[in-house]
Formats: C-alpha cells, sequence, structure tokens
C-alpha cells in the first residue's frame, strides 16, 4: 500500500467516527430517528389535529363550565346579602320609627328614610343594590316567634315581631345544560326594633 492510500483510508476512518457516536444508546438514538423519518409517518397524517381538536373541545366545556358555577355562586351571594341588606333596612324602618304630627309623618330617627317601610320601599331598595336591578322581593311581618300571624301588611311591623324577606332573581340560562332559567331564592329574617 501506498502513502496517498493508506492517509485516504485514515481520513475516511476519522469521517466515519466523527458521524457516528460511540455509544450504543447514540446509535439506537440515530437509527431510530432515521426510521421514524423514513416509515414512521405513513398512516398518522392528521392525527395530531384530531386528538387537539377533541382535547381541546374537553378543555374549554370545562373552563366554561367552571366560569358558569363561578357566576352562579356569585349571584347567589348577591342574592343572600340583598335579602339580608333588605331585612335589616326593614327592621328599623316599623311602626315606633315614625310619627305623624299635623298630618305630616317623619321618621323619628332624622338619619333614616322611608318610615315605616313597604313591601313596595323594600322592593325599591333591594333594586337599588348592585346585581339585583331585577330581583323581586317577598315581605312579611310575623309575630316574634316569627312563624305566626305572618302579614305582608306593614302594620304589623311592631318592634319585637320578626320581618322575614325573601329574594328571587331568575338567572339567566345555562347554555348547553338549561333550557330554562334557574331562579335562585334567599330569605332573611331579623326583629323589628323600631
Amino acid at each position: 500500500m501506498t502513502n496517498a492510500e493508506n492517509v485516504r483510508k485514515e481520513n475516511v476512518r476519522t469521517l466515519n467516527q466523527k458521524n457516528t457516536s460511540t455509544t450504543p444508546s447514540h446509535r439506537l438514538a440515530g437509527l431510530l430517528a432515521r426510521l421514524w423519518r423514513k416509515h414512521g409517518r405513513r398512516g398518522e397524517t392528521g392525527a395530531e389535529v384530531v386528538e387537539f381538536a377533541l382535547s381541546a373541545s374537553v378543555f374549554f366545556l370545562f373552563c366554561f363550565g367552571f366560569m358558569e358555577l363561578c357566576l352562579v355562586l356569585f349571584t347567589l351571594n348577591s342574592v343572600s346579602e340583598a335579602a339580608r341588606d333588605a331585612a335589616r333596612w326593614a327592621s328599623v324602618r316599623g311602626t315606633s320609627s315614625s310619627e305623624t304630627v299635623n298630618g305630616a309623618t317623619n321618621c323619628v330617627n332624622p338619619n333614616i328614610t322611608g318610615c315605616p317601610a313597604t313591601e313596595n320601599d323594600i322592593q325599591t331598595y333591594v333594586q337599588s343594590l348592585p346585581g339585583t336591578t331585577s330581583a323581586t322581593v317577598t315581605a312579611n311581618w310575623c309575630d316574634s316567634d316569627g312563624a305566626s300571624n305572618c302579614s305582608a301588611s306593614e302594620s304589623n311591623a311592631i318592634p319585637g315581631h320578626i320581618i322575614k324577606v325573601t329574594v328571587s332573581y331568575s338567572f339567566a340560562s345555562v347554555p348547553f345544560f338549561r333550557s330554562a332559567s334557574l331562579t335562585l331564592n334567599s330569605t332573611a329574617e331579623k326583629v323589628v326594633w323600631q
């Protein structure tokens, strides 16, 4: 062998050593990559798009369902707070909270208005609260036990009696699940003290 042939064989050997890794795992990874490029994608064209469409639709269904549930719970909390506020508001506007002088009825406490409270006054108050503009209100004044002699007449708003305020709100239909609206109710009771 001539010197030129030896040099050429040596160059080929160094090139082969540079192109192939020395560890078996690198050789196997290279072989798998070549096979994947050559044979792996024949029957799988478009499979990623279908998988993404299915998983994304389930993911977004859960996301929007969770947001809708949070909105229902927020609205229920607003209705409950409105019922509590309305019962407290009406409890300080009983029959003894006003006095009639010369034919004019005024509140005894100069810091409040609307004495004594009527069911329409309570309805107006609830609808002035944020988020409850379309709520309906039912007010009943009961005896001190809270169960007997209940009446919608404010003449029963005597100190020591109970005011029961029920606030109802019609939540818009939940898309894809309910065709009818969801009615949220909350009742609060307070003792009439004035």
